[in-house]
């Protein structure tokens, strides 16, 4: 079984609004399935929520204090994944390491190996690389 089914990228998208929409969803590698979360919060006040507003990508959510709250549309949720496919920066890749598998967002094969590396010898701080290349397996995600 395959952990984590849609795990957080580390990533900064210099596209803005996009960037908004990623953030909210909270990073997700695969916008298009369930996410953690989908909200974004922002001060009544600001000129920015107005483009909230009129932007297919938002809905509104409602007002608690001087915040407004949106969440993300399927139509924003569609723009930033077709936006990521354009970039190709991040590719899910399933890492398998003694009977445990997890979905590892990385720009290449060797860089998804380490990441769970970096996470499973937090664990173990006796494991060394070497030790892990052995039994570790690292495929693309279907």
């Amino acid at each position: 079984m395959v952990s984590n089914q849609n795990p957080s990228v580390n990533r900064y998208l210099a596209t803005k609004i996009l960037d908004h929409v990623d953030h909210a969803l909270g990073r997700p590698t695969f916008p298009m399935k369930e996410t953690y979360r989908n909200h974004y919060a922002i001060s009544f006040n600001s000129p920015y929520r107005w483009f909230l507003a009129c932007s297919e990508f938002w809905q509104f959510d409602g007002l608690s204090g001087d915040m407004a709250f949106y969440s993300v549309t399927d139509a924003g949720r569609r723009a930033l994944h077709d936006h990521i496919q354009q970039l190709g920066v991040h590719k899910p890749y399933i890492v398998e390491y003694r009977g445990f598998s997890k979905v590892v967002p990385a720009k290449s094969r060797g860089a998804a190996r380490y990441s769970y590396f970096l996470d499973v010898s937090d664990c173990d701080n006796d494991l060394t690389f070497k030790e892990f290349q052995r039994d570790v397996k690292v495929r693309a995600y279907a």
